[in-house]
């Protein structure tokens, strides 16, 4: 009867991790899918109007142009440009395959958030008011 492996050291515990890092699992448990984080651009201007994260971007884009799933203010900006025959395009722009960083999706989501504030782009995660430049318009 075949013995189960004994680890005697800690190169040999960490190589027997990696490898079950490699091939998607620790302690039995599947690690998620890729995640990707994305943008939705409005053709017009070029500007990162949403930013989000997602496993299927092909999926996640379809259901950001049905308009009754998205929120208030993304779909009114869908149907803004839905009415001059535009859609949005999606712009990946990070993807995270590994494990390790998986748990800091969500902060690299605000991260590109902030960014695109910065950068003038005012994304409809909020409201829009709050990061709007005073005097400003949005490109609703």
């Amino acid at each position: 009867m075949p013995q189960p492996k004994k680890y005697l050291n800690s190169a040999a515990r960490q190589r027997a991790y990696r490898e079950r890092v490699k091939n998607g699992t620790v302690a039995g448990q599947q690690f998620p899918a890729t995640t990707y984080i994305y943008a939705l651009v409005d053709p017009r201007t070029g500007h990162e109007r949403y930013i989000g994260q997602t496993r299927d971007p092909d999926r996640r884009y379809r259901q950001h142009l049905d308009t009754s799933a998205a929120n208030a203010a993304v779909a009114a900006w869908i149907g803004d440009l839905a009415s001059s025959n535009l859609k949005p395009s999606l712009r990946i722009l990070d993807v995270i395959r590994d494990m390790r960083f998986y748990e800091f999706r969500y902060q690299l989501e605000q991260d590109y958030i902030h960014m695109a504030q910065l950068a003038g782009h005012y994304p409809l995660n909020h409201t829009g008011a709050e990061t709007m430049p005073q005097g400003g318009v949005p490109c609703e």
